[in-house]
Parts: structure tokens; C-alpha cells; sequence
């Protein structure tokens, strides 16, 4: 049978597109020409200038050089990703680290300038070293497999604005085949009257590990003057470069596969458990910001939405304000963190948890207490009844004591005060009381006393357990807190106790319904009697008031 007489059903069309009938060696030249472009690797690729109109970012610093690529090809399908993923990121591309008073003033000073990432402007003008590299930024920077970083005018007097930090925590686990770091020049800021090394300035790069090649070589001008405007900084000096050693240094650590402590993540665990202790949400920020006092516009944004917008903004914390013990701890770990000084942070962490400690096992001793009280199967036998059943001194008993023990309970929060906190905390003692006086935990405890005031029990035992559940669920967070404390520890050189103390409390029996039902089995049947005794006594006792009553009517 010729082609010519086959039937039309033998004709099925293709479901293969016309770039997957193309051989591989063609395909990839294809990638190639769309994908490729030498310009990422030179400092074109970062060129900007200035435009006032404001369909172009509203007036600011905006890219000059165009790529003229074509990544939407990568989005055709799974095996044309795969095919020309690795031709756009196998090609060299360019890093700038430097800091804020030497590039445009609308940029984030933490993050380093990539050809990947100058598109990505952020919501916000600051962000701060521990935060996290931004996920778009993050995914894209972890996939370039080679990069060629220049260190511009690096101040590391100032480690909040060291952007060489943001390169090293974008690829420190990627893995990239080669880095090739070249240093311009770099301007140290004296601080309290000592210079910092140049291996304080390029510490960051301490954090990077298996990678296939690692080169550093200085290219900055030896005549070169300090940048200094105005007599800013006082105490200016240039950091010479790394030499032979240091250069050695840096890369036997980044080509071999070392275990590394990032300090960076050992911090936002320290942080976690400074701020379970704290319940006003500005101040939790303010702890972990370290000496920072102002909220930003994102964090402002989410504090109006929780209403604590007023307060925030006029005045400030006073843990902060007072030098309160635990916050400058934690504001020391932070900037020991920031510089990867290991052995500066570990000490802070160690005084973090000896400041904490007390306060924990207070809490776990007025949990206990509490719990212990609760257990017994008579506690609201007596407050549970209703009207017209009276209130016996056993209800007034077992209302005061439960009171106590959660005001106890309660209290074992407050966090230790020095006395310049206590004086900046009573200078602000009007607008505390209304904000505390709003918070869930304040409201329930109102509620409590007001019952205990008016003999109201009916919902007495709701309150408690919603007061008990509120408290417990801190609780929780301090545990948890503390038992990630160490996972970032490598070498577990702790430098502290790691017995934080035993939580014997049940967190998960919130509402005290495994506790109500065991109560119902083993004490129900003596509640029951004590109940339809009391009824029946309360029914002749009103029968005969009754009978009087009529006689008196006859």
C-alpha cells in the first residue's frame, strides 16, 4: 500500500513542539542566544541613573543597561527548564557589596546588587542582617553557579548595613562552583578607638563552604584617600586587603566541607526565646531590632491592625529606654551575631538563659500549683450551682483560692525590671494601665474579680480555663522556644546549662476536659449525693417559709 492510498487515520499529528524535535546540540545553541549575555559578569550590568518621572519607580535610581534576554522560554515545559536552567545560570554574574552612604539612598543598604535582584525593590527601605534573604531573591541567587563579587568602599564599623553579609547568606548553601571575590576598597570606621582587621571586614565570607573554586585578589588603588564627607567619620582608615594567609584562610574554608555554626540562625533562636516572655507585641520587635527604636512602616502596619498603632508610635520601650538587663543581653548577642564572633555571642546567649531561668521555673511552680488545685474532684461541685441553690462558704473558699492561684499564675510572667526601667515604665504608668487593660489575659482576670465581687459564678468556670488556657498557651511558647534553643549548635559547645527545667504541666489539656471527665468518674457519685442533699435540705427550708408565709395570708 503506497503513502498515497493509506487511510487518514494513519496520519496522527504530532503532540512533540518543534523545539523537541531539534537535536540537543541545536537546542542548547538556541538557549544560548536567548539566555546568555556576557553583560552579566561586568559592572554594565548594574549601571543605573537617575529619572524624575514617575512611571519609572517614582523618581529614583533605575537600571540603564538592558539585558535583552528571553527567560520566558524557561517556562515552556519541564524538560526545556531543566535543558536551559543550567545554560542561564552557569554564566558568570556579577555581586556589588558595598554600603549605603556610597550607593543610591533608596536601596535597601543590606542587600548586595545582582543583576538577578535589581528588578526585586522591596516594599520597605531597610531591612536588617538577620532577616531573611527574601524568597524570590533567594530561590534565583541559590541556582548561579558562578559569581564574581566586588567589595566597594566596605564600612564595617556599622554591621547593620554590611551587605556582604546578604551575598554570603543567599549562597552559603548553595553550593556555587565558583566565587571570585575582588576587593576595590575597603573604608573601616574605628570603633572606640581600636581598628577593626580585615578579617573583621570579610568575615561574612567565613560562612561559605563547598565551593568548587574560590579566588580573592585586591584591586584597589594603594593612593586611594578615605572616603570621609563633611568629616563624618573621624576615625577612617583603608583596610589594606587580605594577604597570603588570610586569602588562604578564606579558601580552605569555602572549597572544604566543614560543619559551620551560623551564628545568624543561632540568633533568631535566642530571639525566639527572649520574645515568648514578652506579650506586647512593639516590645517583642524592639527585643529583637536589638537598640532600634523605630517601627518601620511594615511593622507599623501590623501593629495598627492588632491596635496597638497609638501606643507604638508615641512612646517608646522602655525596656529598651531603661537598659533593661535582658535586652541589652540579647542586643549584645545580636551584634556579636552580626560580626560572627562565636565566642562573644555564646557569652551572651549563656546570660540570656541565667536571666530567664528564674523566671521560667516560676511559671512552672505556679502552673503546678494551680493544676494541683484543680485536680481535686470537688473544686466546682459548689461554684457550679445554679440559683436558687445559695452561695456556701465552700464556694467562697474554693472561688478566692482559685483567684489567687491565677493572679499568682499570672504574675509569675512579669519580667525582672531594673530601676531605670521601673522609672521609665512609671513615666509611662497611665498609658500602660490602658493598654494592659485591654489585653485578653487583663479582661479575664476583670472578669474573675468582678464574679468574686458580685457571687456570680455562672460562668466562673469558663473564665478560668479560658485565663488558664491563655497563660498556658505562653507557656507553651517558652518550651518550645527553649527546645530549639541548640539545634544550630554543631559542635555542641553550648556554654550554658542545657537543662532549662522540666515542664510537668499538661499544655494540652487546655480547656480541663480530660481532667473534668477523670473528675466525673472517680468523684461524681459524692458530688451527686452532696448536691441532692443540699437541694433537698434547701427545698424543707423553703417549704416551711412557704406554709408560714400562707398562715400569715389566712
Amino acid at each position: 500500500m503506497s503513502v498515497e492510498s493509506a487511510p487518514a487515520a494513519l496520519f496522527v499529528p504530532s503532540t512533540m513542539g518543534t523545539l523537541d524535535k531539534l537535536p540537543l546540540e541545536i537546542r542548547r545553541e538556541i538557549y544560548k542566544y536567548l539566555l546568555v549575555n556576557p553583560v552579566l559578569g561586568t559592572d554594565e550590568a548594574l549601571e543605573e541613573e537617575w529619572s524624575d518621572s514617575e512611571a519609572a519607580f517614582g523618581g529614583n535610581f533605575v537600571p540603564r543597561t538592558r539585558y535583552r534576554l528571553t527567560p520566558a522560554i524557561i517556562r515552556t515545559c519541564r524538560q526545556v527548564h531543566s535543558e536551559a536552567s543550567e545554560i542561564l545560570y552557569s554564566q558568570v554574574f556579577i555581586a556589588h557589596c558595598f554600603m549605603d552612604n556610597t550607593r543610591p539612598f533608596t536601596r535597601d543598604p543590606n542587600h548586595c546588587d545582582t543583576p538577578i535582584s535589581r528588578y526585586h525593590c522591596e516594599e520597605h527601605l531597610l531591612t536588617l542582617p538577620h532577616d531573611p534573604v527574601p524568597s524570590i531573591r533567594l530561590l534565583a541567587m541559590k541556582k548561579v553557579r558562578r559569581w564574581k563579587v566586588k567589595v566597594i568602599d566596605l564600612r564595617c564599623g556599622n554591621e547593620l548595613e554590611n551587605s556582604l553579609m546578604d551575598f554570603c547568606k543567599a549562597v552559603c548553601q548553595a553550593e556555587p562552583k565558583e566565587i571570585d571575590v575582588r576587593i576595590l576598597r575597603s573604608e573601616v570606621v574605628f570603633l572606640e578607638g581600636r581598628p577593626l582587621s580585615t578579617s573583621q571586614v570579610l568575615c561574612p565570607l567565613t560562612m561559605l563552604r563547598n565551593v568548587g573554586l574560590f579566588k580573592m585578589r585586591n584591586c584597589w588603588d594603594p593612593n586611594a584617600v578615605p572616603y570621609a564627607p563633611d568629616g563624618e567619620y573621624s576615625n577612617v582608615g583603608i583596610c589594606q586587603g587580605p594577604g597570603r594567609m588570610l586569602t588562604k584562610m578564606f579558601k580552605t574554608l569555602a572549597e572544604s566541607s566543614r560543619p559551620v555554626e551560623r551564628l545568624l540562625e543561632m540568633n533568631q533562636l535566642l530571639r525566639n526565646l527572649a520574645q515568648a516572655f514578652e506579650r506586647y507585641v512593639p516590645f517583642k520587635i524592639t527585643m529583637a531590632v536589638g537598640h532600634l527604636e523605630v517601627y518601620y512602616t511594615e511593622v507599623a502596619d501590623a501593629l495598627e491592625i492588632q491596635g496597638y498603632d497609638e501606643f507604638g508610635h508615641s512612646y517608646r520601650n522602655p525596656y529598651i529606654q531603661g537598659s533593661n538587663d535582658l535586652e541589652g543581653s540579647v542586643g549584645r548577642a545580636f551584634e556579636c551575631a552580626n560580626r560572627l564572633e562565636t565566642v562573644g555571642f555564646k557569652r551572651q546567649r549563656e546570660r540570656v538563659v541565667e536571666q530567664l531561668q528564674p523566671i521560667y521555673r516560676r511559671i512552672i511552680v505556679a502552673a503546678e500549683h494551680l493544676d494541683k488545685f484543680l485536680e481535686r474532684p470537688d473544686v466546682f461541685h459548689s461554684i457550679d450551682r445554679r440559683p436558687p441553690l445559695p452561695v456556701t462558704y465552700n464556694t467562697q473558699f474554693y472561688v478566692g483560692h482559685l483567684v489567687v492561684l491565677i493572679e499568682k499564675y499570672a504574675a509569675a510572667f512579669n519580667r525582672e525590671q531594673n530601676i531605670e526601667t521601673q522609672a521609665a515604665i512609671r513615666l509611662q504608668k497611665k498609658e500602660f494601665d490602658r493598654v494592659y487593660a485591654s489585653m485578653p489575659r487583663e479582661m479575664l482576670l476583670e472578669d474573675l474579680n468582678r464574679m468574686l465581687e458580685s457571687e456570680n459564678f455562672v460562668d466562673f468556670r469558663k473564665t478560668v480555663f479560658a485565663a488558664r488556657k491563655d497563660m498556658h498557651s505562653q507557656l507553651r511558647e517558652i518550651k518550645e522556644a527553649w527546645e530549639n534553643l541548640f539545634n544550630c549548635d554543631i559542635y555542641n559547645e553550648r556554654w550554658c546549662a542545657a537543662d532549662f527545667g522540666d515542664c510537668k504541666v499538661n499544655l494540652n489539656d487546655e480547656d480541663g476536659s480530660d481532667r473534668w471527665r477523670d473528675r466525673l468518674v472517680n468523684g461524681c457519685r459524692d458530688a451527686q449525693m452532696d448536691e441532692s442533699k443540699a437541694l433537698e435540705e434547701y427545698s424543707v427550708e423553703h417549704m416551711g417559709e412557704a406554709d408560714d408565709d400562707a398562715d400569715d395570708e389566712e
